[in-house]
């Protein structure tokens, strides 16, 4: 029998797994939503999520910071040019490239409920 000392360390250390990953498809939805979603996904993003971009998880940080360089400077965002931006990212190589974030477009509304899911408002 396992002593509950032992159990609720394994007890927490499941429940942060499931955060995490709970937490990384948040941020995959909010980078899809952005690189697909057009011009007004980004300008939420960039209102809502400027500041929190180097709080996202490795390798979500560089594609939110990469998507905010873009729009700073005024280019279209899209794919392919963040995946150009990125090319030679290893971390992002080895999720399979920025067609990692190529879940479903959310559907109205979900992006800010994702956002104050995720505690950054």
């Amino acid at each position: 029998m396992i002593g509950s000392d032992v159990e609720a360390t394994i007890d927490e250390a499941v429940a942060r797994d499931a955060q995490q990953t709970a937490l990384a498809e948040q941020e995959q939805w909010i980078l899809g939503f952005q690189l697909r979603g057009g011009a007004s996904a980004i300008d939420v993003a960039s209102n809502e999520l400027r500041s929190e971009a180097k709080f996202f998880l490795p390798p979500h940080n560089r594609i939110q910071s990469a998507i905010l360089r873009a729009y700073d400077a005024g280019e279209a965002i899209s794919a392919a040019v963040i995946a150009a931006e990125l090319a030679e990212y290893a971390p992002l190589i080895k999720i399979g490239g920025i067609g990692y974030c190529s879940k479903p477009i959310l559907p109205e509304g979900m992006f800010l409920k994702l956002v104050e899911m995720s505690g950054r408002t």
